[in-house]
């Protein structure tokens, strides 16, 4: 069964280069070795984090998990989000981790958990962008602080997501599940997935750098 979907995964990964190989022809490449490295190396480094933060949220639902097995069923079921459809990354997280003897409420909890921290924290950083950018009309730089606080707010509090959690597991009828978070998690979970976007940010400029140099590739901006 696994073999199967990372088979089709592959399909759709292949079929996809394969579509867009002409223009990448078309190209002129120029790339800068040092600047692609260090892209790469920032980015193994972000998805070391996100895949530590997510075993933080796991144990926080009573579950453990190794840190190889998780960074294993986090690439496996990343790679077969390629496969159409918008379900099949969460089901292959679902489904292995169970091998490993989680269950699927624990697993789906965590999932909800990160996507929400990292949605709220992702639109944290967009709005610090908007209230950096120096030639931007006063709405557009009013506007970001009316966001921002309601936002951070929000990203620091996995009480909210927990309360709706609850009410749903009540409505389908599945018993509670061990929730094991400390008052001071939701700072500290925030801060965690803000800096994971500013590291996604640096790898990505890196990237674009190397391919296409940058005037001021640290500023702000670029890294959002």
């Amino acid at each position: 069964m696994q073999g199967l979907i990372l088979g089709a995964a592959a399909f759709f990964i292949g079929k996809v280069l394969y579509g867009n190989w002409q223009a990448l022809r078309g190209q002129h490449w120029a790339l800068d070795p040092i600047s692609l490295l260090l892209s790469y190396v920032i980015l193994a480094a972000t998805w070391l984090w996100i895949i530590l933060a997510w075993i933080w949220l796991l144990r926080r639902f009573g579950a453990l998990l190794d840190w190889r097995d998780a960074w294993r069923i986090w690439f496996l079921s990343n790679i077969v989000r390629y496969i159409p459809g918008n379900v099949w990354q969460f089901l292959g997280m679902v489904y292995l981790c169970e091998q490993k003897g989680i269950g699927k409420l624990q697993t789906l909890a965590s999932i909800g958990m990160h996507q929400a921290l990292a949605n709220s924290t992702g639109l944290l950083v967009a709005m610090l962008y908007y209230l950096w950018v120096q030639d931007a009309v006063l709405l557009s730089r009013v506007l970001p602080m009316v966001i921002l606080l309601p936002l951070a707010f929000i990203a620091m509090q996995p009480s909210l997501y927990l309360g709706f959690l609850t009410r749903v597991l009540a409505r389908v009828g599945r018993l509670p599940l061990t929730i094991q978070f400390a008052p001071l998690d939701g700072p500290v979970f925030g801060l965690v997935y803000v800096f994971s976007w500013i590291l996604y940010g640096a790898a990505f400029t890196l990237l674009v750098n190397s391919i296409y140099p940058l005037s001021s590739p640290w500023e702000w901006p670029y890294l959002t």
